[in-house]
This record gives structure tokens, sequence and C-alpha cells, in this order.
């Protein structure tokens, strides 16, 4: 019988993009009009993101997280999606990195079961914990391939 996957007791982390959520310059103002864009899925502005991504990737440490070998999981919404169709921003984002060849597939496998507060508007200290998020958060598909040996 052959033997089950180990569970991860660490995973890594990487961001391309930060926003201010309080700054009161124009850079601050700026990162959440694109934070607002973004989670909004403006094709546009995603599309220019990714641009400038791909443009920055050498440097940017994010390329062993990226490349045409990698499969993205992307995160839930704060809240439960009410159907389907529902727009799911992260998605969007992982199926263009697709297109891209920064990813080679999607893997939907991560599911919100009880909403949790956006941490783009909660208070300084007030965002949801990454425990929280476990907790509101479940595997409604499988994540990875069995891969036969020959």
């Amino acid at each position: 019988m052959p033997k089950p996957p180990s569970l991860l007791s660490e995973l890594e982390l990487g961001t391309y993009l930060r926003y201010s959520p309080n700054g009161v310059s124009e850079v601050s103002r700026r990162s959440r009009e694109w934070r607002s864009a973004v989670k909004a899925a403006k094709p546009d502005w995603i599309g220019l993101a990714l641009d400038q991504l791909q443009e920055a990737l050498q440097g940017s440490g994010l390329g062993r997280f990226l490349g045409p070998d990698v499969t993205l999981v992307p995160a839930p919404r704060s809240a439960p999606l009410s159907e389907p169709a529902a727009l799911w921003p992260s998605r969007m984002i992982c199926e263009e990195l697709v297109t891209r060849r920064l990813g080679k597939e999607v893997v939907a496998c991560l599911e919100r079961m009880e909403a949790v507060p956006k941490s783009a508007y909660a208070e300084k200290g007030g965002r949801p914990t990454a425990e929280r998020h476990l907790e509101t958060m479940r595997v409604s598909a499988p994540c990875f391939r069995r891969v036969e040996s020959r």
C-alpha cells in the first residue's frame, strides 16, 4: 500500500504588491486604488500588475514560486462564494499567470466555509490571523495528483 503524502509543517509565501491601508501620501492613496481595482478583478489592472511582475521577476525572489511547472492554488475570498460564477479575483490572477506561463495549472481546491472580516478594511490589529483563516476554510477538492511510478 502506498504511503500517504506527509503534511506540511511550514508554508513559504511571497508577495509582489503591498498596499498602505491608512497612509495619506499619494503613493499610499495609489496603492489602495490598485488594491481596489485588482480585488474588483478589473482585467486591465490585473494585466498591468502582471506585466510589471514579469518585468521584475528576475530580481524579486518570486521566481521560486512561479514558473511553467508550478501548480497555483487561488486563495478564497473573505466570504463563501454565493455561486460558482461569483467574482474570485485570486483565481482570475492565477489563470492569467498560467496564460503567461508563470504557472502550469490552477487547482481551486480551497473553499471558505465561514466569512472572516475583510483585511482591506480592518482596523489596525483587527485583521484575521492565519489561524482564523485556517479555521474558516476547507479543502474541497484534491489539491494534488498522485504521480504513478514507472
